[in-house]
């Protein structure tokens, strides 16, 4: 390790320890209990420490982990800024008794003895790189870890998003080959393998598809510091495989700044500010691409989904509470509506009036602190929805399956508790925690008839298999009640020179499922090659609750049924291996005790002229399952040879099967093929632009039947395999994308421009008994960004 003083005179030093204790968690939460470089003045009983943290290439290390070490307690906490420089609060005693302990993501970690420092001005620290964290691969400035996982820092997700339909979406930056989009390629709702990641905000758990309608999050990227996206494989602080996670900035330093981000999407304006004491940040953000569509009456010859009318607000609240403990309070309101008219057709003479609409507010509560070697956190939560769905047609309907009508809505109130515990030492970590939820409220009605008991994005939009007896049975039901889940953990890693081992136990409890505890295990195993190379092994199971989100397929009969319902569990092995800028990947993954709709033949009475139908012909069981197998390689490549020119692609294979009733049929979301190639060049300081292909294999959807088979075969075993068997038996043609991207930046300011699907692509996503529903065309916007 080598320290330069401030006139370049080379002091080599000897590190006092060296330790692996990096891992992701620590940094969170050593991050937002920082006290960010040179600003605000230090306490009178305390002196200060100025320094800077570089590469081996003299490039500044930013967001480095300081910690101060006095004997074995944490006396401060600093992260570096852009410059890779950083001030940190030092007790005025001899530094005999102090260390210096520098991290970041991909670099080796070391720990200095200050004892002689205190002669020498702003000393800079010199970080050698390393493959660490378990078994993930991260995406930012320095790549770190495993081969599925990525972090993306703030400059990196708001480029990406300003690359997507909506410029400040956040979860549009997530490019991963393992990934699926339900609906349009331009969505947020994502799935992966079949899984609905759960969304966290600065730690706290916000549920799934915190995206609503589609193509936008309710957070705008100008107030997201960093996203971090892990796909295959968890530790046992988390309920999932999949995650999202979304932290905001937190500064306590003296600062005001802001930005204004206005395309033809969607306006937003974000302001930070703060003191050593105090910060708050906020945004708030505006759809506009709907009120232009119907102002210039925009039309095409394709169905496509329209936009959406879409507003929110965030903010998020910080207070310094003393040297070793912060009090952090967040919070969102979300409105999204959309409405849109369908032409008439065979099966909906006066076509169908389609209505949607999300109300959300939130709010969190985090306390950290810190103590000795331990870290403590806890959380709290309340969260307010209310959704609703409505298709009306334009005429009466029919006796017969033509026609839809749909009058769906939910309201829920639920509150979430945590509480978690992580005690540090130079090689292991020990972390125990609690996660409480609690829905005091879950009050929803339906009125359908003809309505598939599927969202309106879904592939297939044709009728169920016994759609009669559906409409018969769920007519008119609705229900309310309170649920309480909890879930404890412990999880241990260690670390040796190359090798690091983390492994855990999760129990959880889900108070409204027939068999109500779970328990789950996770083992991560890494071993460091050297020269960039590690491979990685991850094992585990996963527990989750079938009742999601109401508009999710067949919620309505999941909540009707959930006391007759086991939860959802999933066991997952991946294996990968990164050397430099590729990585490789391979994974099975088998979710199995999935709720699905099972008719019983011995309630229907088929004697008479017209069959009589039992209400418990069609049961909810958690009978289906779901199995994967894939693998993928990823590369990233950054300024190459200092060219401006920076790549990245992946391509990803993956075999998905559905199986009900020992019936396998292909899943729904599976494109075994997706390849993604971008492209950016910089020209200048002033000019950057970019391309991107993307292509995958057209999703699966399920045809609609050709003719009505007779009344004495309907209700039969034989049929009911056959038309299993047409599940998801055909797929849209391939999709593929070509996206041009333009910056110029003048310093505070750019102005960029987008053009998705350049070449005007005919994409189908849905299809429905009408017909198909495509991705949106040629879609050009230009906006303009100011940052102060």
């Amino acid at each position: 390790m080598a320290i330069a003083g401030p006139v370049g005179t080379p002091l080599v030093l000897k590190a006092g320890v060296k330790t692996s204790v990096d891992n992701l968690v620590i940094l969170f939460f050593l991050l937002v209990l920082s006290s960010p470089s040179g600003r605000a003045d230090a306490p009178a009983r305390m002196s200060s420490l100025t320094g800077g943290v570089f590469d081996t290439e003299g490039r500044p290390v930013i967001g480095a982990t300081v910690t101060l070490l006095q004997d074995t307690t944490i006396a401060s906490v600093a992260v570096t800024d852009s410059v890779g420089g950083f001030t940190i609060d030092s007790p005025k005693s001899n530094r005999h008794d102090l260390r210096l302990r520098l991290s970041a993501v991909g670099y080796e970690t070391a720990v200095f003895d200050l004892d002689g420092f205190k002669d020498i001005p702003g000393p800079e620290f010199i970080l050698q790189a390393a493959i660490i964290d378990v078994g993930s691969i991260e995406v930012t400035a320095v790549d770190e870890g495993r081969g599925s996982e990525m972090t993306l820092s703030e400059t990196q997700v708001a480029r990406r998003a300003q690359r997507s339909v909506v410029p400040t979406n956040p979860i549009s930056a997530i490019r991963q080959p393992q990934v699926s989009r339900e609906g349009s390629a331009h969505s947020s709702k994502l799935r992966v393998n079949g899984t609905n990641p759960d969304y966290f905000i600065n730690g706290i758990n916000i549920g799934a598809d915190p995206s609503h309608y589609g193509v936008f999050s309710i957070i705008p990227s100008s107030v997201v510091d960093r996203l971090r996206f892990n796909p295959q494989g968890n530790d046992a602080s988390f309920s999932l495989p999949a995650t999202v996670e979304l932290f905001t900035p937190a500064r306590f330093e003296k600062h005001r700044t802001g930005e204004v981000n206005v395309s033809l999407v969607e306006a937003t304006g974000s302001l930070s500010v703060g003191t050593d004491r105090v910060y708050s940040v906020g945004s708030v953000r505006k759809s506009v691409l709907d009120k232009l569509v119907n102002y210039f009456d925009v039309s095409s010859d394709r169905r496509t989904l329209p936009p959406t009318n879409f507003e929110d607000i965030f903010l998020s609240s910080g207070l310094r509470l003393t040297d070793h403990a912060r009090l952090f309070f967040d919070q969102y309101h979300v409105r999204d509506f959309l409405s849109y008219q369908t032409e008439s057709s065979v099966y909906n003479a006066g076509g169908i009036s389609v209505f949607e609409h999300c109300d959300e507010h939130y709010y969190g509560l985090r306390l950290d602190a810190v103590y000795r070697r331990a870290l403590i956190r806890f959380n709290s939560s309340l969260d307010l929805a209310t959704e609703t769905y409505n298709a009306n047609p334009g005429v009466s309907l029919a006796a017969d399956l033509s026609g839809i009508t749909l009058e769906l809505s939910e309201a829920a109130r639920t509150y979430s508790s945590g509480v978690a515990v992580s005690l540090i030492g130079d090689n292991s970590q020990l972390d125990i925690g609690d996660q409480f939820q609690y829905v005091a409220l879950r009050d929803w009605s339906l009125r359908q008839r003809n309505w598939n008991f599927r969202p309106a994005d879904a592939a297939s939009d044709n009728p169920a298999i016994y759609q009669a007896a559906l409409n018969e049975v769920y007519a008119e039901t609705s229900g309310d009640d309170t649920e309480i889940n909890n879930a404890a953990y412990v999880s241990y890693s260690h670390h040796w020179a190359r090798l690091k081992i983390r492994t855990g136990l999760r129990l959880e409890y889900f108070g409204n499922l027939r068999r109500s505890t779970v328990p789950t295990f996770r083992t991560d195993f890494e071993f460091n090659l050297g020269e960039g190379g590690s491979v990685t092994i991850h094992a585990g199971t996963y527990a989750e609750n079938p009742a999601g989100n109401i508009l999710d397929s067949y919620q309505v009969p999941v909540r009707a049924n959930l006391s007759k319902l086991s939860p959802v569990e999933t066991g997952l092995l991946s294996v990968g291996y990164r050397r430099g800028a590729f990585s490789f990947s391979v994974f099975g993954k088998r979710v199995s005790g999935l709720p699905v709709l099972t008719p019983d033949f011995g309630k229907v009475d088929c004697s008479g002229e017209a069959p009589v139908i039992s209400d418990d012909f069609l049961a909810m069981k958690s009978g289906g399952e779901t199995r994967f197998a894939g693998g993928d390689i990823t590369f990233e490549m950054d300024r190459i040879k200092s060219t401006g020119i920076s790549l990245y692609g992946f391509y990803g294979y993956t075999y998905a099967v559905n199986e009900v009733a020992g019936i396998s049929t292909p899943y729904e979301l599976n494109a075994p093929h997706k390849l993604l190639l971008q492209a950016d060049y910089e020209f200048s300081a002033l000019v950057t632009v970019g391309a991107e292909l993307g292509v995958r294999s057209g999703y699966r959807f399920t045809p609609g039947e050709t003719s009505a088979p007779k009344v004495e075969d309907l209700y039969t075993g034989e049929y009911y395999a056959d038309r299993l068997a047409s599940e998801n038996s055909e797929s849209f043609d391939i999709n593929a994308s070509f996206d041009l991207h333009a910056i110029l930046n003048f310093g505070d300011s750019e102005l960029y421009l987008n053009v998705a699907n350049v070449t005007n692509n005919s994409n189908p996503i849905i299809n429905t008994a009408d017909g198909y529903i495509y991705d949106a065309g040629i879609l050009p916007s230009i906006g303009y960004r100011l940052r102060f």
